[in-house]
Parts: C-alpha cells; sequence; structure tokens
C-alpha cells in the first residue's frame, strides 16, 4: 500500500512539473469577488481563467457593474501562461469547493517580438 501511494504521489508531482507556458490570446476579464481573464488558445477555444494574484494591474472599476473589468489596453494582447485546471477548495466564491476550475499560475504579457519567437 505504502509503494502505492509513493507512485500516486510521484505520478502527480510529475504531471504538475510538465506544464508548460503556452500562447493565448486575452479576450475578456474581470470579476467582483474574484478576477479572472478570459483567453483563448490557439484552437480557438475561450478558457475562463482565475488569476489568484498572477494578474498585473491589468484592471479597472466597472461603470457598468460593481466590480472590475479588464482595462482596454490589455484585450487583444498575447500573453505566455501557465494554467491549471483544480478543484476549487473554497478559493473562488460563487463556484462549489469541490468545482474543478482554471486557475493561473504563471502569466507573461509578450511583446510583439517574443510572440513570433515562443512556439504554439
Amino acid at each position: 500500500m505504502k509503494k502505492f501511494f509513493l507512485f500516486c504521489l510521484f505520478s502527480c508531482m510529475c504531471s504538475f512539473s510538465t506544464a508548460k507556458m503556452l500562447t493565448y490570446t486575452i479576450v475578456s476579464g474581470g470579476g467582483v469577488d474574484d478576477r479572472f481573464l478570459g483567453l483563448m488558445n490557439q484552437q480557438g477555444q475561450e478558457i475562463h481563467s482565475y488569476c489568484l494574484d498572477q494578474c498585473g494591474n491589468w484592471f479597472e472599476p466597472s461603470t457598468e457593474h460593481e466590480g472590475e473589468t479588464l482595462k482596454s489596453k490589455y484585450k487583444g494582447q498575447k500573453v505566455s501562461a501557465k494554467l491549471s485546471y483544480e478543484i476549487n477548495n473554497d478559493r473562488i466564491v460563487g463556484p462549489g469547493d469541490d468545482e474543478k476550475l482554471y486557475f493561473i499560475q504563471k502569466i507573461k504579457l509578450l511583446s510583439k517580438a517574443e510572440h513570433s519567437k515562443v512556439k504554439h
């Protein structure tokens, strides 16, 4: 049983370490209690990802609702980001504690020169 547990633990650790930075386009963002970004991947799928203090000063107070919205200069920006798909565990207000959500682990704005060098 001990060997099985160690194997599972090792497998989980390996899966976390193999996650890599991928290129996305920011298409939306904001939030009331928790900030999020809508990230478009290279296949055209939008991924609703929570920032958890990983995003920069990219938000401003919303004029349409209580909360914040993405500053317009960031919409359409290319980013390199590492995302995880995890159980909420009471981090985000609204979704259930056991619901799986996307979280931004690391994110970086790309300059036009950097974007042309990044592998998709």
